[in-house]
């Protein structure tokens, strides 16, 4: 005797009840996986901290929602490391020092607020003569009380500015300039393509901004050619936003600069 055929429909059908069956059974299995992997283990309350950190537990952290907090308004930030690059001799030292004044007595700056914790400053000068930089921030009556500057320019310059922070806490370090700081503590300027040697110069004054929550600007020079600031990627990759200074020709003011600005958040363009 020969069965009856089964119709479409009911061919149809039992295929939907075997999908149904088939998404039943890996439903509950995800379910039983996905309780085994968010099992909650109690830990001992003696145990080291985890490395690691749910976004929903970093997420009810207030600080870390926050976007950097300016030390000096548009220059510098709070456990950050910025580059600002401009022309030689365009006023990149002078204008830090500005700052560094008006930090040093808690006075806006740029017709904005400095934000004050400790309201010092450290300036690892490589590029001038100390006295030179004595007699302009004496010019500026910057707080002399709230300023140190780096007199042994014979190597250790990180070891000897983090010793300094460990007892005299600084809002805010100039580097002038990184590529002095790459010949004084690597004994020569890394070339434009190294990006190791370049990185062996930067990535430790990030680390101290980062560690430390304190702000560091260090200071660079742009290709004549193009005006965009020179040296290895590594140099752009490393600073958590880099700042370009221009003098522009046909400015009615010689003192006028300009700055655009790219780097982990956003900068708006501003002249000064």
């Amino acid at each position: 005797m020969i069965a009856p055929t089964k119709g479409p429909l009911e061919r149809l059908a039992n295929a939907s009840e075997r999908i149904a069956d088939a998404l039943e059974k890996l439903a509950a299995a995800r379910a039983r996986d996905e309780v085994r992997h968010f099992e909650v283990v109690p830990g001992r309350l003696d145990e080291p901290a985890p490395a690691f950190a749910t976004l929903g537990y970093l997420q009810d952290q207030p600080k870390l929602l926050e976007p950097p907090e300016n030390i000096i308004p548009r220059l510098a930030y709070c456990g950050r490391l910025v580059a600002l690059a401009g022309p030689d001799k365009s006023g990149k030292s002078t204008l830090m020092a500005h700052a560094m004044a008006a930090l040093s007595w808690g006075r806006p700056f740029l017709d904005e607020p400095v934000s004050i914790r400790t309201g010092r400053a450290v300036l690892v000068g490589l590029e001038e003569s100390l006295s030179d930089e004595v007699r302009r921030l004496k010019g500026l009556e910057a707080n002399p009380d709230r300023i140190q500057l780096l007199v042994d320019r014979q190597g250790g310059v990180l070891p000897n500015v983090r010793e300094l922070l460990d007892d005299w806490r600084a809002d805010l370090i100039v580097v002038d300039s990184i590529s002095e700081y790459a010949r004084v503590t690597m004994g020569e300027v890394p070339s434009n393509g190294d990006d190791a040697g370049w990185s062996a110069v930067v990535r430790p004054l990030a680390a101290l901004a980062h560690d430390l929550d304190v702000a560091i600007v260090v200071l660079h020079h742009v290709r004549r050619s193009d005006g965009q600031y020179r040296g290895a990627s590594e140099i752009a990759a490393a600073v958590d936003a880099i700042l370009e200074m221009e003098v522009p020709k046909s400015a009615n003011d010689p003192t006028e600069r300009r700055f655009t600005g790219r780097g982990r958040w956003h900068i708006e363009p501003f002249s000064i």
